[in-house]
């Protein structure tokens, strides 16, 4: 079985690095489905829900303000990172990036590549707000409720604020200085009758 799976990570790798993102996606689940089976424990801790093929898309095409200074070629291989990440549940990727990969960014590499998929949740939960009928999102800091711990400055002090759905900031926020990266969030601020439907 150890033999299939190889084969199977192998050519979601494959498919990944040629952009054929429905065969990436295809095997990805049938990878997903033989772990579910072999160890059931794993399914949310290792792959959680594998999301679909336009949302693999947004993540390969994305470029956050806060990754502007990196140039293309190191862009696209924290993208192909990225795109391992979604579709294997991959949270640590030195094994997915070039010996001796450099950003050039304060941040390191495992961040850099988060910053595209946070960037594709941001993307995510902002269709959310649309569909909920959400006039307002509210910024929510990571660690909030823990002090804002690892939270810069810039992301701290925007923590709570409001802002209408088209005057929102693009998450992750460009000015984060966390050596993490920014790990924002954004939330629909629902009209008062809709919460109550809610709770």
């Amino acid at each position: 079985m150890q033999t299939v799976k190889t084969e199977l990570h192998d050519i979601v790798l494959s498919a990944l690095r040629s952009r054929d993102l429905e065969t990436a996606h295809a095997y990805a689940q049938r990878l997903k489905d033989i772990e579910d089976r072999e160890h059931p424990e794993w399914e949310h801790r290792r792959f959680g829900r594998l999301r679909g093929v336009d949302h693999l898309k947004l993540v390969l095409s994305c470029r956050p303000q806060i990754l502007e200074n990196v140039s293309d070629e190191v862009l696209e291989h924290l993208r192909f990172a990225a795109g391992v990440s979604s579709l294997l549940g991959v949270t640590r990727f030195r094994n997915y990036l070039p010996t001796g990969f450099k950003t050039t960014l304060l941040m390191d590499n495992d961040s850099a590549v988060r910053m595209l998929l946070f960037r594709a949740s941001y993307e995510c939960d902002m269709a959310y707000a649309r569909v909920a009928k959400a006039e307002r999102v509210r910024l929510v800091a990571a660690n909030w409720a823990a002090g804002f711990s690892g939270v810069c400055e810039n992301c701290k002090a925007l923590h709570g604020q409001e802002w209408k759905l088209e005057e929102t900031p693009e998450i992750p926020l460009k000015h984060c200085t966390s050596k993490t990266g920014c790990r924002c969030g954004v939330v629909p601020v629902l009209p008062p009758e809709d919460k109550a439907r809610c709770s």
